[in-house]
């Protein structure tokens, strides 16, 4: 007496079926190339470092400024972001100055000097910049505007560039007077570039 052998079919929960196709559909979804998107990061350069570069507009004066050039420095055209521009060569070495106007405290000194800092290749820890700012030279114009000077050059040497700078505030705007170049001529003109931010003033008089 032969048997039949039956088949049987078993039923798997829907639940089951739904689990197997959510599952082989992220598989797939996995094998597909992606997509990334990156946000555009924009560096901005500072109000004070475009105006230097002449890539920014500087504010208007609150007057016209009046100086004396120092002899041997060769005046150069002003461009309506550099209030005044002066250049001085000693054989193959050179340094320039700028004299800007910017509206408010263009950053405050900390952060210019932190630049300017960087721009000779020298950082300073927390400590050695307070000292340094602490020890900036205090001058008063012959019109009466207080100014700090700040001296690079009393910093270790890099063989390089250095920078002079005088800062301070004219009413509401912040006066900007910078030398930079070979360490050793910005030395030797210190004198000179003394002289000059002694001499600034406001025509007409008067700081505010």
């Amino acid at each position: 007496m032969r048997h039949r052998s039956r088949s049987r079919v078993i039923p798997v929960p829907a639940r089951y079926v739904l689990l197997a196709v959510a599952a082989v559909a992220v598989a797939a979804c996995a094998r597909e190339p992606r997509v990334r998107e990156y946000d555009e990061v924009v560096i901005k350069r500072s109000p004070v470092e475009a105006a230097f570069d002449g890539s920014g507009a500087a504010a208007a004066a609150p007057a016209p400024l009046v100086w004396q050039t120092p002899p041997a420095w060769q005046e150069l055209p002003g461009d309506g972001i550099r209030l005044a521009a002066f250049r001085y060569e000693q054989g193959d070495r050179r340094v320039e100055t700028t004299v800007v106007m910017l509206g408010g405290i263009a950053g405050g000194v900390e952060a210019n000097v932190v630049r300017w800092l960087d721009q000779i290749g020298l950082q300073l820890t927390g400590d050695e910049l307070a000292q340094f700012l602490a020890g900036g030279e205090q001058i008063t114009t012959g019109d009466g505007m207080p100014l700090t000077m700040y001296d690079f050059t009393r910093l270790a040497s890099t063989g390089g560039d250095s920078i002079l700078a005088a800062v301070g505030p004219v009413g509401e705007q912040t006066l900007f007077v910078k030398m930079s170049g070979h360490e050793s001529l910005v030395a030797a003109a210190r004198t000179d570039f003394m002289s000059l931010v002694e001499s600034l003033g406001v025509v007409g008089g008067g700081t505010s």
